[in-house]
């Protein structure tokens, strides 16, 4: 598979990263921006206030190909009990295949698996959202693609769940639920793409009840 993206654009995340002091045996969050902007610097609670034993480990507009790239230094030295995994969105803006996705995924498990074999996993679906893919107009059609790859992938694996936002009538319009169901648009800011606070407060409530008594 041709590597289709800079590695290095988002270094500077990483760095920020690692500057925390390393916590491990936690529940981490790892992926995009849907994690990245969980913070106080955008106006919302940040996830590890909102859900306590939680990590966030979200960076910059990552694609899952720089999620396994940056696995030694943003996930390892964590020694997580629980990893939260999210991308797709960044992945078809720079030309990767749902299939590609998700094998991408596959290896940036195996790593985790070999690393922490009690490690469990909760792989969360592509959201819903408004934003303008002019250049992309088979977006939403390889979301539910992908939707479905992954949740037939989950599904045959003991150590995983498949988490999926639009199975929660409290997010979607008319109550409707499922891969295809629409998230309310006043949960997003002006981008329709990320959750201003009142989105991230539910997400959070929705994780807290994901998760159950895994939360510290």
């Amino acid at each position: 598979m041709t590597v289709k993206v800079n590695l290095k654009r988002l270094e500077k995340d990483i760095i920020a990263i690692e500057q925390k002091p390393v916590q491990k045996g936690k529940i981490l969050f790892y992926g995009d921006s849907c994690f990245r902007r969980w913070n106080a610097a955008n106006g919302n609670t940040p996830l590890e206030e909102a859900i306590p034993g939680t990590l966030n480990h979200g960076f910059g507009s990552a694609t899952t190909e720089e999620m396994l790239y940056y696995y030694p230094r943003a996930v390892r030295p964590y020694e997580p009990k629980i990893m939260v995994i999210k991308s797709f969105g960044n992945d078809m803006i720079f030309g990767y295949t749902p299939e590609e996705v998700l094998d991408l995924q596959q290896r940036l498990i195996a790593y985790a698996r070999t690393d922490f074999p009690d490690v469990r996993f909760f792989m969360m679906a592509p959201l819903y959202n408004y934003g303008n893919y002019p250049k992309f107009p088979n977006f939403n059609k390889d979301r539910l693609v992908y939707d479905q790859m992954l949740k037939e992938y989950v599904d045959k694996q003991e150590d995983m769940t498949f988490v999926r936002v639009m199975d929660d009538a409290r997010f979607t319009v008319d109550g409707k639920t499922g891969p295809d169901a629409i998230i309310r648009r006043e949960l997003f800011i002006d981008d329709g793409i990320h959750f201003n606070k009142d989105g991230y407060d539910l997400f959070a409530d929705f994780w807290k009840k994901i998760l159950g008594d895994l939360v510290e």
